[in-house]
């Protein structure tokens, strides 16, 4: 439990209104108290302050698990082919090229302290990291990118096992946005414009501007148009059953359509039966 790992005592509030969250609440009050009769000092210190505990229904928010996160680890995990925290890519410039598996964990530290930072931050701070790196060993880089690495590996063979760790990052940071700059761009605008039901200039957002271009698009894949189709449920409170049936069908992605219905669990209803009066007309865009 995060709690004994952090030596909290919280506070539990709980969402009202579902019972799993009561029942949950209790739950975990009851583990913590069992935890606190063995370890007297638990949520005490000289510069602890009373923490809370938070304990929400995913129905007060299933807007935000439908939005891409742009921060480092977010990023790897959705956009990467990362598994069991091991990243593989392909190393060149220190000699032939050769496929290299690196593990994305807690004990590594640059890991750590990059993996929640925005992903255009993480860059800037490898290359930060570097330069402070090589002034300590009395190396001289006048660029700090993986060609540069190279050379100093190179060079400086008894500093390779603590310098490898910064052209991997740069590596993966660089992997990250090269997929980023591809569709994921572009969708991540429209996700965030249906999630505020306005664009960046404040106006309201018009069905066949933002939604009906992603579900057209070829490059978009099934999962990602799923995401898009829940949004503009979310922000419409529900459609007709024949709007809804249109984008499926537009969107090309029938096979996934019981997704659409799952959000149900969480919201009560996807389609109403007197419709939106909304009227969806999709044509091609160029």
């Amino acid at each position: 439990m995060q709690c004994a790992t952090l030596q909290e005592y919280p506070a539990i509030c709980y969402h009202k209104g579902p019972e799993d969250t009561a029942r949950l609440a209790h739950a975990v009050l009851a583990k913590l108290n069992a935890f606190k009769a063995d370890t007297p000092n638990l949520g005490k210190g000289p510069e602890k302050t009373h923490s809370q505990l938070l304990i929400v229904d995913q129905a007060a928010d299933p807007v935000s698990p439908l939005l891409h996160e742009l921060t480092y680890q977010a990023m790897a995990y959705d956009l990467l082919d990362v598994e069991q925290e091991t990243y593989r890519y392909e190393t060149t410039g220190l000699s032939e090229a050769r496929e290299k598996a690196v593990l994305l964990d807690e004990d590594e530290d640059l890991w750590v302290e990059l993996q929640h930072m925005y992903i255009t931050d993480v860059s800037k701070r490898v290359t930060e990291l570097l330069k402070m790196f090589c002034e300590s060993k009395n190396l001289t880089t006048d660029k700090a990118n993986i060609k540069d690495l190279s050379d100093i590996l190179k060079k400086m063979l008894q500093y390779q096992m603590e310098l490898s760790k910064y052209p991997t990052h740069l590596h993966l940071a660089d992997d990250c946005m090269k997929h980023f700059k591809g569709y994921v761009e572009k969708l991540c605008s429209v996700e965030q414009d249906l999630a505020m039901g306005s664009d960046a200039e404040g106006e309201k957002i018009k069905d066949d501007i933002k939604l009906i271009p992603v579900l057209l698009d070829a490059t978009v894949p099934p999962y990602d148009k799923i995401l898009v189709l829940l949004l503009y449920i979310l922000l419409r409170n529900s459609m007709s059953e024949e709007n809804l049936a249109k984008l499926i069908q537009h969107a090309n992605v029938q096979a996934y359509s019981s997704l659409i219905w799952n959000l149900e669990q969480l919201v009560g209803t996807v389609t109403n039966p007197g419709g939106s009066g909304i009227s969806i007309r999709l044509e091609q865009r160029e």
